[in-house]
């Protein structure tokens, strides 16, 4: 799975960008040249959104009204998948794979799936249970076909029952949508737990390539108190999610506790440590996707270096080309990175002000 040519027509300051691509595409650049940029364009085409904003307007260039994103993709029988998005500043969108209309980012990231490194990567450690939450449903979407459609059935049950809580609806109403909320949140919960024990094992198969951590303990929350069932949660919970207005027990609570020895993780590592174990997990992720599902994924890593030592980013890079996984790779000098990366055919893309030169 590779992305063999890219054009980019006004996203931030990509004025009209088109590139063959290698294995390994090296994009360097001063800041502010556009270097993320190019990563951000990539990741809108494998999941209709950036990583970097939620607002439309900050990545349509200025003085224009809308971008345009167009990938030939390389499929695993070696036959090329022409995949495209625009989006206009006011909101219309339209994706297309391989000549047709597409109505849902899903289908994107069936056709283009990426893993993305970036220094925001810290928050998987750092940040709140949404973003490991995400993490997990990741694989689990490339896992498990009909994952998509059982979140989608959890989340308008669940939505239903917290319009009735919020309106005061009577107790029978209410609970008349536990049975379809319970339904959907096993079966969402039962394919995490699953996924995240291959995962697991994938992990602890290559994190001792890149660091140490003999302590490391992983362990899943469902989202409701383990001493229960999910159906007695809601029931013992009825009276205080009438109070708070929603349901406050579910798997869009459920979160991955990351912990060294007794303590969370985040408070345990250095940033470094951090960095080399949130790299891990991505590459297990990789790795798992690849053994699933017979193709690789595509990896975005954007300022590699930051946080790293140059042994260190050997060790990953070295893993990463284990894979045979198709990279980009931002940086500021390429002579940090190709060292790593002699035996592996690449492009350099040299970014400035917006051009490859």
């Amino acid at each position: 799975m590779s992305i063999t040519q890219l054009n980019i027509n006004t996203f931030r300051n990509l004025e009209s960008v088109s590139t063959e691509l290698s294995n390994v595409n090296i994009i360097q650049g001063e800041n502010g040249s556009g270097k993320t940029s190019f990563l951000e364009a990539i990741h809108f085409l494998g999941l209709g959104k950036s990583f970097r904003t939620h607002i439309i307007n900050r990545i349509v260039s200025h003085n224009a009204d809308a971008f345009s994103l167009f990938a030939n993709v390389l499929d695993v029988e070696q036959q090329n998948k022409p995949v495209g998005v625009e989006r206009s500043a006011n909101g219309r969108s339209r994706m297309r794979i391989a000549g047709e209309d597409v109505y849902s980012a899903s289908k994107l990231a069936e056709v283009l799936p990426l893993q993305l490194l970036e220094p925001h990567s810290f928050s998987l450690l750092e940040g709140g249970p949404g973003l490991r939450r995400s993490f997990v449903d990741w694989g689990v979407f490339h896992v498990e076909h009909n994952f998509v459609n059982v979140w989608k059935n959890y989340s308008r049950c669940v939505k239903q029952r917290n319009m009735a809580l919020r309106t005061q609806c009577k107790r029978d109403e209410i609970l008349s949508w536990n049975a379809e909320v319970i339904e959907n949140g096993l079966r969402i919960d039962a394919a995490r737990k699953s996924y995240i024990e291959l995962f697991c094992e994938t992990l602890y198969k290559i994190l001792p390539e890149l660091i140490d951590l003999p302590n490391l303990d992983i362990r899943y929350y469902s989202g409701w108190p383990a001493d229960k069932s999910y159906e007695d949660a809601l029931t013992d919970g009825f009276i205080r999610d009438a109070s708070l207005g929603y349901t406050q027990f579910g798997p869009h609570h459920a979160d991955l506790k990351i912990k060294v020895g007794k303590h969370p993780a985040k408070e345990v590592l250095s940033r470094g440590q951090q960095k080399l174990f949130i790299c891990a997990m991505k590459i297990a992720q990789g790795l798992l996707f690849k053994s699933v599902k017979q193709k690789s994924c595509i990896y975005l890593l954007d300022d590699l270096v930051a946080e790293l030592d140059y042994l260190n980013q050997g060790k990953v890079l070295q893993l990463l080309s284990d894979q045979q996984s198709q990279l980009f790779i931002t940086c500021t000098d390429a002579k940090t990175i190709l060292p790593h990366l002699n035996t592996l055919p690449s492009k350099l893309l040299k970014i400035r002000a917006g051009n490859i030169q």
